[in-house]
């Protein structure tokens, strides 16, 4: 194939890529700002929360680093074998939401109600009962939060139908997950390590129904 007939296909793909009349797919910023807002809420909120989880068990509710190591590879394991087959089951969804939505609704309340219990376990729990509540709500919460962000991530591709306006989308995405993140992780060790330790850990071992050992630091 010659130069000359590469540059006609490309032509000929970037016409096919573009709506009929020759318009172009652009969110308005109000768009871009109401679509980065899943982000902010995906980074901010269940990103930065699961990484306080191993203090949270290894210091506050005192199972062994390992075990807690070992629950959270589990689910990321898992949550790598979801993602295909959610991203599957969006694509082929039919309904007068469109593709994407039904799974993000979805989504809220099941990772709302996983988040919650992965930092409430009931108390007084053995340490092989604590790893497997760890490990099994570990992985529901991966599950949950990837029947969002799968269908969230295919959902920015779609607002826009040209290489600008989809790299667009995708900064504003970017930036409020990074804004919120960083927010939400200074906020999170200002309020528990502002002492140079885990300030809240004798309220939290009291409340799971687990004494301090005489060695634990206040």
């Amino acid at each position: 194939m010659t130069p000359a007939d590469g540059s006609k296909l490309a032509t000929e793909a970037q016409g096919a890529a573009t709506p009929a009349g020759g318009s172009t797919l652009r969110p308005r910023v109000t768009h871009k700002i109401f679509y980065s807002l899943g982000q902010a809420a995906q980074t901010g909120g269940f990103d930065t929360a699961v990484g306080f989880l191993f203090f949270y068990y290894s210091v506050a509710l005192g199972l062994p680093g390992s075990l807690v190591g070992v629950a959270l590879s589990l689910g990321l394991a898992f949550d790598a074998l979801v993602d295909p087959a959610i991203g599957s089951w969006s694509d082929n969804i039919r309904s007068r939401w469109g593709r994407r939505l039904p799974l993000m609704i979805a989504a809220i309340p099941f990772t709302t109600a996983c988040l919650g219990l992965l930092f409430s376990p009931p108390a007084g729990l053995t340490q092989p009962l604590l790893f497997a509540w760890l490990a099994v709500f570990a992985v529901a919460a991966r599950v949950a939060i990837s029947l969002f962000h799968v269908p969230y991530t295919a959902l920015g591709a779609e607002l826009a139908d040209d290489y600008a306006g989809r790299t667009s989308v995708v900064v504003y995405r970017s930036a409020a997950g990074i804004l919120a993140g960083v927010a939400i992780t200074a906020l999170g060790y200002s309020m528990f390590f502002k002492d140079g330790g885990f300030s809240g850990r004798r309220a939290i071992q009291a409340s799971a129904g687990r004494r301090p050992r005489w060695s634990e630091p206040v």
